[in-house]
């Protein structure tokens, strides 16, 4: 095997193109590139794909690179990462040259064992600088289309900026954009889905419609938030008693208010670091869970447990006993003191 493949062959994701949420249409596209003999017979689906993906960061290019070459695996392919950056020489005939020998290589590369080669190239814009490399990239393509090689090129930008128009035949630009609501949807159901209960707190097509604007990095952000204040919510409320909090869990009774969920999506959209997020956030007092209409440690009963919110037996007076920490939890919160107040002392390290 030659220089470019072998030295910057790499792993894939453990994830395929069917189990990303979103980008519809580029899936169904970069679906068809994995091969499938008697239906790439029928329609005449060629062996050689190129393909430009440019976005805005954290749209999911890369994502969508990876999962194309997870299923390529699967089918015996060749597997390989390599930066535009590396790429490039000291000058323009240097870059040109590189690009010629990394192309030139995939023809060989196929063999007994490796049915085709997939390649992604990130910081494509490197490469499209220059009239050599442009001509350097047309004539390697043009040579693997005529060979028929099995093979699939991936650049990948974050700018269509430079991008030449005559590249446009043989690689085809993808324009990966902000993921619409309905993929927003998916996307955050399929993450959240263990974690926000559907009939209690805010519904997942709420939570769609207030993240307009941000794209898979920011909800990837917004979804680890989110289950960093319900763990903490669960050690405010019950303390160490592990009962309680799996029957909370159960039954749903610890969630995201919509209040909550709000400044968090304000504060990722305005740029804020995650780990700034709990100095900063500060949600109205409805950080107590609800049950039934009533606030915790008032008189809600949660099913299966001996006695009401807090599981405990009566006291002398017929009120439900607190523990410490329902009692510290609900003096601070008397206090004005809201839930973010208390969480200085979040661990960001150990989620």
């Amino acid at each position: 095997m030659s220089q470019w493949l072998s030295t910057y062959r790499a792993l894939v994701p453990d994830y395929g193109l069917s189990r990303l949420c979103g980008c519809s249409y580029w899936k169904s596209v970069f679906g068809a590139c994995v091969p499938d003999p008697e239906l790439d017979r029928q329609f005449s689906i060629p062996s050689t794909h190129a393909f430009f993906l440019y976005g805005a960061e954290g749209n999911g290019k890369r994502t969508l690179a990876g999962a194309l070459a997870a299923d390529l695996v699967k089918k015996d392919y060749l597997f390989s990462r390599i930066p535009g950056g590396d790429l490039a020489g000291e000058n323009e005939a240097e870059t040109a040259e590189n690009i010629s020998a990394l192309l030139e290589e995939i023809p060989g590369a196929i063999g007994a064992d490796t049915a085709g080669v997939c390649v992604l190239i990130e910081d494509f814009q490197f490469l499209v600088e220059d009239k050599k490399t442009v001509r350097a990239l047309e004539t390697g393509l043009e040579r693997l289309m005529n060979h028929q090689a099995s093979c699939v090129i991936i650049g990948v930008a974050e700018t269509r900026e430079h991008y030449p128009a005559r590249l446009e035949k043989l690689m085809l630009p993808c324009p990966i954009g902000l993921p619409d609501e309905k993929e927003r949807r998916e996307y955050l159901e399929r993450a959240m889905e263990d974690d926000l209960p559907h009939e209690h707190g805010l519904s997942y097509k709420k939570m769609a419609e207030m993240t307009e604007g941000l794209n898979y990095d920011k909800l990837d952000k917004l979804i680890g938030l989110a289950a960093m204040l319900l763990k903490q919510r669960m050690k405010f409320l019950f303390g160490k008693n592990r009962e309680q909090m799996a029957v909370a869990r159960r039954q749903g009774l610890v969630f995201i208010t919509e209040e909550m969920f709000r400044q968090m999506v304000e504060h990722l959209l305005s740029g804020i670091r995650q780990t700034d997020m709990t100095q900063c956030f500060q949600p109205l007092a409805g950080a107590v869970p609800v049950m039934h209409g009533q606030a915790a440690g008032t008189g809600g009963r949660i099913p299966g447990l001996k006695s009401e919110w807090t599981g405990l037996p009566e006291t002398e007076n017929g009120k439900t006993g607190l523990n410490d920490t329902d009692r510290e939890l609900e003096t601070e919160l008397g206090q004005g003191r809201s839930m973010m107040d208390m969480m200085d002392d979040l661990d960001l390290d150990e989620l």
